[in-house]
């Protein structure tokens, strides 16, 4: 069964599997009101001169507890990169993994780790610099604040990683499937209400805050 959840972020975004990465762990990049990651004149920028990260969508939004739980472990020291261009970012980028010391901080920058109540872990990574408003053993509700989008670790785009694991099982490192308990999907040019589901790859959708009743 899927672990059902909240989604981690608010407002118009769009998930993917980032090649070599496992279908269940997601990356989730924030999108305009038009649905675009970048505007055309970003896209060149991005291609042929820089691109600054925070003149992007995602970068500084809020990023949410998907479940009520207790923060295991944060870490929020690591720089973000700021000054984007896709050719040498991309070289640089293979050059590093080369040199990795194999921390988790090199491949995730600022992240943290909450621990449900039924013992799940969940990773969400790539945060801003100096943003995670929790620190270890703080109990937090499903929807809190936990800090906010950055371009940390290994990223070439500010985006939040997202997964869950079970450390208790017998594959403790396998992430597990999850669908949102709601959110909107963008079909036909039409926003369409979905419940339990998650939203298909590439896909517009829109997710809002927690509601009072939920």
């Amino acid at each position: 069964m899927p672990v059902t959840i909240h989604p981690p972020v608010s407002g118009i975004w769009k998930l993917f599997t980032s090649r070599g990465h496992h279908p269940y762990s997601k990356d989730f990049v924030a999108l305009d009101y038009r649905c675009r990651a970048m505007t055309p004149a970003q896209r060149l920028q991005y291609l042929f001169t820089r691109l600054d990260a925070e003149d992007l969508p995602g970068w500084g939004q809020p990023v949410l507890a998907p479940l009520a739980g207790k923060v295991l472990h944060l870490a929020q020291d690591h720089d973000d990169h700021t000054d984007l261009n896709a050719p040498r970012d991309r070289l640089r980028q293979r050059m590093a993994a080369r040199r990795a010391d194999g921390s988790p901080g090199f491949f995730l920058g600022n992240h943290l780790i909450l621990e449900t109540d039924d013992g799940l872990h969940m990773l969400l990574a790539h945060l801003k610099k100096s943003s995670i408003r929790v620190v270890p053993g703080q109990r937090v509700a499903a929807g809190e604040m936990l800090g906010k989008v950055g371009n940390s670790g290994v990223s070439l785009l500010p985006h939040l990683h997202f997964h869950i694991t079970q450390p208790a099982s017998e594959n403790p490192d396998q992430p597990l499937p999850f669908v949102f308990d709601r959110f909107d999907a963008l079909e036909n040019d039409v926003w369409q209400h979905r419940e339990m589901l998650l939203p298909l790859d590439h896909k517009p959708f829109k997710a809002t805050g927690i509601r009072n009743d939920a």
